[in-house]
C-alpha cells in the first residue's frame, strides 16, 4: 500500500468541525504561526494580546521548532528507495484527497497543525514563493523547497487549528520586497501572482475554522436571479460591468428597497459566494428580499478605482444609482443601502459613504486598507479626513483578521483600530466584533446582539451571537 497519504494523510481532506468559541474574555493570548524549512524554526511568530473590542496590540517575537510534514518526509523516503517515478502517484493522491494545501494535525502539535503548500514545477522553475497576509513578510522567508529529483516544490508552516486565510503563489519571483513604493511599481510587482491551481477555493481552511454553512448551497432553497450590464459611460478608465442579483421574493417599486453595493464583484460572487449567502439568509427569514450589485473592477485599474476615487464616487452616484431606478425600478433610501468591500474595497466603501451619506447610509468593511495614502509618504489619508470632517448619518461595520499584522505597508490591525477610534470619537455607530479570524477572506457578515442584520460572514464569525452596540440595518430580524 502506498504509504504517503495513509494515517495522517486523511487531514488533507477538508474538515467541517465546529467553530471555535467566540472571544469571551476581555484579554486573550493567541499564538499565530511559525514557518519552517525541515526541522528549523524561524523567528517569525508573534503573540498578540488584544483587548476584545479595543484591539490593543503588542507584538512579541517567539521561537518554535516546526517538524517537517510527515507526508513530505514519506515522499522523500519513497523517492530515495523507488525513484522519482512514484511522484505521479503522489500528485494523483493529493488531488483525490481534496487538493492543496496538505493539512496535518498530529496530537503532539495540538492546538496547532502543519500546513504544507505545493507547486508542481518544471525544468524551467527557478523558485516558488507564497504570499499571504498570514505569512512572514519578506519573500525570502517564504521560499519553497524542492524534493530532490522531482517536480514537487513545497513549503510547510505551523498554524493554529482554527485558522483560515487567503494566499497566492509567485513563480520565479524576483525576491524584491513585497511592498515596493509607487502604484506602478506595485502593479508590476504583483503581476506575477497567481492562484493555487490545486486549490480552486483560493484560501486555506484548517479543521476548526468557523462553519461555512451560509456559503454552501442547500437543497430546496430557492435561488435569486442575476443579470449583467456594461456601462460605457463611466468617467473611469473605460467601461465597467456590473451584475445585479435579486433574491427570491424581491419586488421593485414597493417602497425603499434594500440594496447591497459590492466592490470586487467577481471575487464576491465566486469566492465569497454572496448570492448563495443571501439566498440562505432569505430562506431562514434573516433578511428581507433585496438586491445586490456587484461591481467588476479590472485588476489593473483596481487601485485607481478603489483608492478613495472621486471618479468612482461620481460613477456610483450619477450613473449606477439612477440606472438602478430607471432600469430595475429600485427605489432607495440611504438607510437601506449598504456599500461594501474588502481591503481596498473597504476603503472605497468608507470613502463613498463619507462623501455621499445621502446615498450610502451603511458601510461594511472587511480588512479595510486604511493604510492607503494619496502619496507614499501620506498614509492613512481617509482616517485623517474622517477626523477633520463633521459627523455624517452613517453606520459602520468593520472587521479585521487576527493575523493581519501587515497590510499595504502598515499593520491592518493597527490601521483599522485607529480608524475605529476616530469614528467613535466622532460619535459614529460602529460595530467591531473583535478579531474573529486568522486573516482576510473577502466575506460579508453582520451579527449583532443575537440578530443577523444583513449578511452573515460564514467564514469569519462564530455561530454564537456577537455582542456589539447598534444594528447596521433597520430590519434586523431576531431568530
Amino acid at each position: 500500500m502506498w504509504p504517503l497519504l495513509n494515517g495522517v494523510a486523511t487531514s488533507t481532506r477538508r474538515h467541517t468541525s465546529a467553530a471555535p468559541k467566540t472571544l469571551r474574555t476581555s484579554i486573550q493570548t493567541h499564538r499565530i504561526l511559525t514557518p519552517a524549512v525541515g526541522n528549523i524554526g524561524r523567528k517569525s511568530g508573534v503573540k498578540l494580546y488584544m483587548q476584545k473590542l479595543g484591539l490593543l496590540l503588542f507584538v512579541m517575537p517567539m521561537w518554535a521548532a516546526v517538524p517537517p510534514s510527515p507526508q513530505i518526509k514519506a515522499l522523500e523516503a519513497t523517492v530515495r528507495s523507488q525513484g522519482p517515478a512514484v511522484v505521479e502517484t503522489f500528485w494523483k493522491q493529493v488531488a483525490e484527497n481534496g487538493g492543496t494545501p496538505l493539512i496535518e494535525c498530529p496530537a503532539s502539535l495540538k492546538p496547532d497543525c502543519l500546513v504544507t503548500f505545493l507547486w508542481r514545477g518544471d525544468a524551467s522553475t527557478r523558485n516558488v514563493v507564497i504570499r499571504g497576509e498570514a505569512l512572514p513578510e519578506p519573500p525570502s522567508e517564504n521560499l519553497f523547497d524542492r524534493v530532490a529529483g522531482t517536480d514537487v516544490w513545497y513549503r510547510t508552516y505551523r498554524f493554529r487549528e482554527d485558522a483560515r486565510f487567503m494566499y497566492m503563489l509567485s513563480i520565479d519571483d524576483p525576491l524584491t520586497p513585497w511592498e515596493v513604493e509607487g502604484a506602478e511599481a506595485r502593479r508590476k510587482r504583483y503581476a506575477g501572482l497567481r492562484g493555487d491551481p490545486m486549490n480552486p477555493r483560493g484560501y486555506a481552511s484548517l479543521p476548526k475554522a468557523p462553519s461555512e454553512r451560509w456559503a454552501q448551497e442547500r437543497p430546496g432553497v430557492a435561488k435569486g436571479e442575476m443579470s449583467q450590464h456594461t456601462f460605457v459611460k463611466t468617467g473611469l478608465s473605460g467601461a465597467r460591468t456590473v451584475d445585479v442579483y435579486r433574491t427570491p421574493g424581491f419586488r421593485a417599486g414597493q417602497g425603499p428597497s434594500a440594496v447591497l453595493i459590492v466592490f470586487d464583484g467577481d471575487e464576491a460572487e465566486n469566492l465569497t459566494k454572496v448570492p448563495i449567502i443571501l439566498d440562505n439568509l432569505f430562506a431562514e427569514a434573516r433578511i428581507p428580499p433585496m438586491a445586490a450589485v456587484f461591481l467588476l473592477q479590472p485588476y489593473e485599474q483596481r487601485e485607481a478605482d478603489l483608492g478613495c476615487s472621486r471618479s468612482m464616487n461620481r460613477f456610483l452616484v450619477n450613473e449606477l444609482m439612477p440606472w438602478l431606478g430607471e432600469q430595475h425600478g429600485i427605489r432607495t433610501e440611504a438607510g437601506h443601502v449598504i456599500v461594501a468591500g474588502a481591503s481596498l474595497g473597504g476603503l472605497a466603501a468608507t470613502f463613498a459613504a463619507l462623501e455621499h451619506p445621502e446615498i450610502f447610509g451603511r458601510v461594511l468593511s472587511q480588512s479595510g486598507a486604511f493604510w492607503w495614502g494619496r502619496t507614499d509618504s501620506e498614509r492613512e489619508w481617509l482616517t485623517a479626513e474622517l477626523a477633520s470632517r463633521p459627523r455624517r448619518d452613517v453606520k459602520f461595520y468593520l472587521d479585521v483578521g487576527l493575523m493581519e499584522t501587515k497590510g499595504g505597508v502598515l499593520s491592518q490591525i493597527e490601521t483599522n483600530r485607529r480608524i475605529v477610534e476616530v469614528l467613535r470619537q466622532k460619535g459614529y455607530d460602529v460595530v467591531l466584533p473583535g478579531v474573529q479570524r486568522a486573516s482576510r477572506v473577502p466575506l460579508l457578515a453582520i451579527g449583532v446582539s443575537g440578530r443577523v442584520a444583513f449578511v452573515a460572514v460564514p467564514l469569519t464569525v462564530s455561530p454564537r451571537p456577537l455582542r456589539a452596540r447598534g444594528s447596521i440595518l433597520p430590519w434586523a430580524r431576531g431568530r
